[in-house]
């Protein structure tokens, strides 16, 4: 891993973006871990994507997020993250899996992901902040 992509000022906001990003991803990459089979024919099928990128978007849901709670690799994975989220936005604007207060189903449901992006790009121009393995492989390195 190049040594720019890791560098992280030393800040607290990062800190409180990469734990909560985290912290909302992850039970959705971990249900998704628990029940792996059934999410690669679920995302394989209703998304129309190859096999491998099932499995990528589990992973990432998963693995980046977790990365993300303890910063490693945190621009990295907030990428990762931002590029799932993205991808995810049409399908959930377009289906009818969520409503709003007035029962209207379609084009509703994507505020959330609009966060989580923002905050994933947020992450991937700080860098990790304080507390992160990210700054201690920098303090060890240099």
């Amino acid at each position: 891993m190049h040594l720019k992509m890791i560098k992280s000022n030393t800040d607290y906001l990062p800190l409180l973006l990469r734990v909560s990003l985290g912290w909302v991803l992850i039970p959705q990459g971990f249900n998704m871990m628990m029940n792996y089979y059934d999410s690669l024919n679920w995302i394989g099928g209703a998304l129309h994507l190859p096999l491998f990128l099932a499995y990528l978007v589990i992973v990432i849901e998963f693995y980046a997020s977790l990365f993300l709670i303890v910063g490693l690799g945190g621009r990295i994975m907030a990428g990762a993250i931002a590029l799932v989220v993205l991808a995810a936005i049409p399908y959930h604007f377009f289906s009818e899996s969520s409503t709003d207060w007035t029962g209207q189903t379609i084009g509703q449901g994507i505020e959330l992901h609009l966060l989580m992006v923002g905050t994933a790009i947020a992450l991937m121009v700080t860098g990790s902040g304080k507390l992160s393995l990210d700054r201690a492989i920098q303090r060890f390195h240099w």
